[in-house]
């Protein structure tokens, strides 16, 4: 895997002749939405095969999985610009696996409102063994809930995705795992707003029934009682390499920790450093390529540019700080440092570049 930082005068195309490498693989591999629009200083990650297949005219997806005993969701994990509909043309060059071994398994779990659209959803369902999902409005009785809703339970079980819900404990514990049975959920994420209530009890009773139980890093619970602790990103001045490499709690349960992966940027003014807003990783170079602002490094590994605005009349320099998809790789490489094998993002936020990461980087788990 090599990364190519953007020059002034770089093109998809002359990118993809300085190493070799297929313009429509770079753009569907790193996720660029409009091509002719390269910031300077944008990461490109150029992902090398351990073989490709040039599709010939006939050639049909099935044939081409069959004839090199590649199963199906491999073929598309390495090939995001198939889509659903499963779309070739002679000259398409065909990725058959990674060049690089593979970090190990991963388990992946993505966070998301209920509102979210499928379609937007598709682009990250090979890269996710869960989904928790957010604001729900079932009802625990009866199973009840909006059709929005349902779409995505029904859409993660068809992908191989266990749907997980977002809950605060309420209630009588066992009532509550019973009553989740009923909607099509598979496990849930424990969130104690107040910081009060003792998770371990309602951890218990999910396992009882047979439901996947993640819990945040509190210290309201025993952590024998769930199957994976999920650790928050924390403070977003920091790198993810940096963030990673200071990771020593949990040493004990490290197998079972998942760890955030950075999904936001934060945007602050230069002249005192205050935090004026965060904003999606997703969104960072389409706004350094508005802006005209070249993207530079950070001395601890993230990236950042300024630009000014005008407020109230007068100018004001602001710095946009963000992680670009090599630093986020850089992170992930750490992770078999301290035994874990889990990571939690949020697709909405995420860089639409980052299920190709994951897939030529880990193995991740799907059921």
């Amino acid at each position: 895997m090599i990364f190519h930082y953007c020059k002034e005068g770089d093109s998809v195309l002359s990118v993809a002749r300085e190493y070799g490498v297929s313009p429509v693989r770079l753009i569907e591999e790193n996720a660029l939405g409009d091509p002719d629009r390269l910031a300077v200083g944008q990461c490109l990650a150029i992902y090398k095969s351990s073989r490709s297949y040039t599709v010939r005219g006939g050639d049909t997806f099935e044939g081409i999985r069959r004839r090199f005993g590649i199963g199906e969701r491999e073929l598309l994990k390495f090939n995001p610009g198939i889509g659903d509909k499963r779309l070739l043309y002679p000259g398409q060059t065909l990725s058959l696996g990674r060049a690089e071994s593979s970090f190990g398994p991963l388990t992946a779990c993505g966070f998301t409102s209920k509102n979210i659209s499928v379609s937007k959803l598709r682009h990250f369902s090979s890269a996710l063994t869960y989904l928790v999902i957010i604001d729900s409005d079932l009802s625990y009785r009866s199973g009840c809930g909006s059709q929005k809703e349902r779409e995505l339970i029904d859409f993660s079980v068809q992908n191989g995705i266990l749907p997980l819900l977002s809950v605060q404990p309420f209630g009588d514990p066992k009532r509550l795992a019973d009553g989740l049975l009923k909607t099509g959920y598979r496990g849930v994420y424990f969130h104690d707003s107040t910081g009060h209530v003792k998770l371990t009890p309602y951890a218990e009773a999910m396992k009882e029934a047979g439901h996947i139980v993640l819990l945040p890093d509190s210290e309201n619970l025993e952590k024998a009682s769930c199957d994976w602790i999920l650790v928050p990103f924390g403070d977003h001045r920091r790198s993810a390499s940096e963030r990673f490499s200071a990771f020593d709690e949990n040493a004990e349960n490290a197998y079972r920790t998942m760890l955030e992966l950075p999904y936001s940027a934060i945007e602050i003014r230069t002249d005192d450093g205050h935090c004026i807003k965060a904003m999606p990783l997703a969104d960072c170079t389409r706004l350094a390529y508005r802006k005209n602002a070249p993207i530079e490094a950070e001395p601890n590994g993230k990236s950042r540019f300024d630009f000014t605005v005008t407020v109230s009349g007068k100018h004001e320099r602001r710095r946009i700080l963000f992680d670009d998809i090599a630093e986020i790789k850089k992170g992930l490489s750490l992770l078999g440092e301290f035994g874990i094998s889990g990571i939690s993002y949020y697709p909405e936020w995420c860089p639409h570049s980052l299920p190709t990461l994951l897939h030529h980087c880990f193995d991740v788990i799907k059921v």
